[in-house]
Formats: C-alpha cells, structure tokens, sequence
C-alpha cells in the first residue's frame, strides 16, 4: 500500500505540474482542427487509410502506455494489499466505513477523475489542459474506484445481492473475452473496417449503443457459463500460462464466500 501511495503521489504531482505549465502555453501551439479532421477522415476511409493512421499513431499509442504505466502499477499493488486484508471479502468492512469511504471517494474523484478529466481529454477544454488533466486524472480515480468498490459491497450485501451476483458474475468470469469482443464490436462500428461511423454519432448515441452491447454480453455470457467452464480468450490464456490444456468439463461454479479471495 505504502508503494502504491508513493507511485500515485510521486507521478500524480509530477504529471499534474507539468500540466500546470501546459496551460501557461499560448492556444496557437495546440493540435490543428486541421490535424484532427485528417485522422477523422482516416478511420473513415479504407481499411487501409485505419491501418496507416493507427501505425502514424503508435508512437503517441506508446507514449500513452508509459503516463500510465505507473498509475496501472500502483492499482495493482493497491488490489494486491485489499486481498490480503481481505478487504473485499464478506465482513471485511463495516457497513459505516463503506459508506464513509463511498461518500469521499465520490466527492474527491466525480469533479477531479470524472468531470475535469474528460472537460480535458474530450470535452470542451483546450488541448493545453490535456496534461493537467492527466495529471488530475492520475491523483484523483483512485478515489472513485474505491467508492464504486465500496459501492459494489453495498449493494451485494443489500436485497439485491443474489440478483446482482446471478445477473453480473457470468460476464466477470468472461471479463478477457468481453473486452476483446467490446473492442472489436466498436472497431467495426467506427472504422472503415466496418460501418466507418466514426465522428458522425452524438455522444447520446454512444452510451446507447455501449449499453445494448453490453446487455448482449451479460446475455451471452450467462448462457456460455451454464456449459463451459472458461470463455475462449479466458482458455486461450490458461493454455498459455499453464502450458498446457485447461480442464473444459463442466460450467464455472461461484466460489464459496470464504473462497473468493486468496489469503
């Protein structure tokens, strides 16, 4: 935990103070709408228009990856320290200390990692507060994923609880083969390797479309969990860990409560 804290803090303040000097910078010296136009045009075009654009853009893909590196680090290590606490597991909080840290982390991280992050990654901001908002972005979701975890506990120590497990626990056991299939269903909506939508639809539509496509996959994955024990990317990645086959008997079983975390 004490790593965890130094990675955010360290990088976090770094990130942000850079930030703070890009926003000093004149407007004039941010991306052309010119340059953000030709990309649009790109993921519009052909399959081979995607394929140039996203190799013109691996080394800003790769930069990405290093600013969040350390974030992703200290996330880890922070999950690794509330699984030995068993922090997640039933009975591990109290129900006040759940609420406490819901409240907080809701007040600290929705203005700092939700509103003025997304204001400067996507929103109205100007590129300048690009960095400030990754540097915010990097103090603050720590935050706002401990009060979604908090939140989660909540809920499934609620009345709901049973119905939140049966509805949301098969698509977690498929959480590799969703994303894969989240990202290659949104590839082929947007890019010219499918219905080349990218940039024509409102940000409304988005959420919609986010929405019904997960629904299919909570649907999908429930019916693949009642036959097979792992999904295909899930498989595929335990063949390869374990080098060797994955037992494929039988569908995957909720794991006792005393079971669900590791000690």
């Amino acid at each position: 935990m004490k790593a965890a804290a130094w990675i955010y803090g360290v990088f976090g303040v770094f990130l942000t103070g850079l930030g703070a000097l890009a926003v000093r910078a004149d407007d004039e010296e941010s991306a052309p709408q010119q340059e953000i136009a030709r990309a649009v045009a790109a993921y519009q075009g052909s399959a081979g228009t995607v394929l140039r654009e996203n190799l013109d853009r691996l080394p800003l893909a790769l930069l990405g990856v290093l600013l969040m590196a350390p974030g992703v680090l200290a996330a880890f290590f922070i999950g690794l320290a509330a699984g030995k606490r068993r922090l997640l597991a039933p009975g591990g909080a109290e129900r006040s200390q759940l609420l406490r840290i819901t409240a907080v982390g809701l007040a600290v991280g929705v203005p700092g990692g939700g509103v003025f992050f997304a204001s400067a990654a996507q929103g109205p901001l100007a590129d300048r507060w690009h960095f400030l908002g990754i540097g915010v972005g990097m103090l603050t979701p720590a935050a706002l994923s401990a009060a979604y975890a908090c939140l989660v506990l909540l809920l499934l120590d609620s009345s709901w609880g049973d119905r939140l497990r049966r509805l949301f626990v098969p698509a977690g056991r498929l959480a590799l083969t969703n994303y894969l299939g989240q990202s290659l269903i949104m590839m082929f909506v947007a890019t010219a390797y499918g219905l080349s939508l990218y940039g024509q639809v409102g940000a409304a539509a988005v959420l919609v479309l986010a929405g019904a496509v997960y629904a299919l996959q909570l649907a999908l994955s429930t019916a693949w969990t009642r036959r097979f024990r792992h999904g295909p990317a899930e498989w595929l990645l335990r063949a390869i860990t374990l080098a060797g086959r994955p037992g494929r008997a039988g569908p995957a079983r909720a794991p006792e409560p005393d079971s669900a975390l590791p000690t």
